[in-house]
């Protein structure tokens, strides 16, 4: 039973991968679903601005046409009926320009005003999603932290008991003292697994965020 809570916590999970805060942020940019959508939501509206300032530009517009037509003629004299036929073309060339339009200024200044609401929504999204990812970043370092202390008491605690016994043998140790040392290390390996538990806690928590497992977190 200790030899397995000892490697519970002392041993790092062969499938996680160091991750800087910087690396963290730009991840957390590309993974988080409600980020993108305020991005997606923030181009769509920037397109809109587009479309309304094109009902400004001219508009150009070229038709061309193609036919054959035919005439009858008739001679009053000789009575004789001439048909003649002929082929048409046409083309044209139209060029538009808006002087003034109120429905088109309405427009363009109501695109302008979506977009920018859409441009303070996606930078206070942008700002609470690296305000969630800097405090599970330092909740997995706190962790971590603890975790390592936690190994030093764990591997303090095993010297002593080691000691224990060893006194015990040699004639100078007591009963009371080995299971002192004992209960002491004992202790010291629930509480590493507490900690290893939190850490790993952190962990899920910052991968929900940036998509990636962490394990090893450097700055």
């Amino acid at each position: 039973m200790y030899a397995l809570a000892f490697m519970l916590f002392f041993v790092s999970p062969l499938h996680a991968r160091a991750l800087s805060l910087s690396e963290a942020c730009g991840k957390a940019v590309e993974y988080d679903a409600k980020y993108r959508a305020a991005e997606a939501d923030n181009f769509v509206q920037r397109e809109e601005i587009a479309k309304a300032r094109s009902s400004f530009r001219p508009n150009l517009s070229i038709s061309a046409a193609r036919g054959r037509s035919a005439t009858e003629s008739v001679s009053m004299v000789t009575d004789v009926t001439n048909d003649l036929f002929y082929n048409t073309q046409n083309y044209s060339v139209v060029l538009k320009q808006s002087v003034f339009n109120l429905s088109n200024f309405a427009s363009y200044s109501q695109a302008k005003a979506v977009a920018s609401k859409s441009d303070a929504l996606l930078q206070s999204e942008y700002a609470s999603l690296m305000v969630r990812t800097l405090d599970a970043y330092i909740n997995v370092l706190y962790a971590g932290d603890n975790l390592e202390f936690s190994r030093a008491h764990v591997d303090a605690s095993k010297l002593q008991l080691e000691q224990a016994k060893h006194r015990l043998v040699s004639g100078y140790g007591t009963i009371t003292e080995i299971s002192e040392a004992q209960a002491s290390y004992d202790m010291a390996l629930a509480e590493g697994l507490e900690f290893h538990n939190y850490l790993e806690l952190n962990r899920r928590e910052l991968e929900n965020i940036v998509g990636i497992y962490s394990g090893v977190i450097f700055g």
